[in-house]
């Protein structure tokens, strides 16, 4: 929903709201209170907007500031998001665990108390899914296995960032596994300063 202060003009006629996805310009002329909720949204998806002012003259103002807004409405409840990697024979003989073991848990964890989730496992290049993708889920529960076969730099980065705006926008994350912080990339004051920050109050 936004709202702005209502001129003062004696000759207004109406506003116009202009909203830019991306490289699609929508336009919603001819109101005439100051606020307007636009309910044709995506969750996690990012939207600019900037308002004009119209007169009985034909003139119109200069533009707004542009606000830019990123809803938050998931249509689903929990996501597990699996960042377990396929584990080597050598990653096996330390103890590392396989994919399917995590499934299993999850599937009699959360199965066992009623609650209906989607389970996401990627491959081990497969890019971090996306911050619309993560924002169709009220909760997020990101679990990590076995470091040895992190993802590379880039991936975590990216992940991360997703991750830090998805809680920013209102989704509510769990970070589980053994090695849930340590396969961040970083090291253990800043990996555990990253989960505070993820977590929300």
């Amino acid at each position: 929903s936004l709202t702005w202060t209502a001129t003062n003009d004696p000759t207004f006629s109406h506003y116009r709201l202009v909203r830019l996805d991306s490289t699609v310009q929508t336009e919603f002329d001819n109101l005439t209170t100051p606020s307007y909720t636009d309910g044709d949204v995506v969750s996690g998806r990012h939207y600019s907007y900037t308002l004009y002012l119209h007169n009985s003259l034909g003139i119109t103002s200069l533009p707004s500031n542009s606000v830019t807004l990123t809803p938050f409405s998931p249509a689903n409840s929990i996501l597990v998001y699996d960042e377990t990697k396929s584990p080597t024979a050598a990653d096996l003989f330390r103890g590392a665990v396989h994919d399917s073991l995590v499934r299993f848990w999850y599937d009699s964890l959360l199965n066992a108390s009623g609650e209906t989730f989607d389970y996401v496992d990627l491959a081990n290049n497969a890019a971090p899914l996306s911050l619309q993708s993560l924002a169709q889920y009220e909760i997020v529960i990101w679990h990590s296995e076995n470091p040895q076969n992190s993802r590379t730099g880039v991936q975590i980065t990216q992940r991360e960032s997703a991750l830090r705006e998805y809680v920013s926008i209102g989704g509510k994350l769990i970070r589980f596994g053994r090695h849930s912080l340590l396969a961040a990339g970083m090291g253990s004051d800043r990996c555990c300063q990253q989960r505070l920050d993820l977590l929300p109050a």
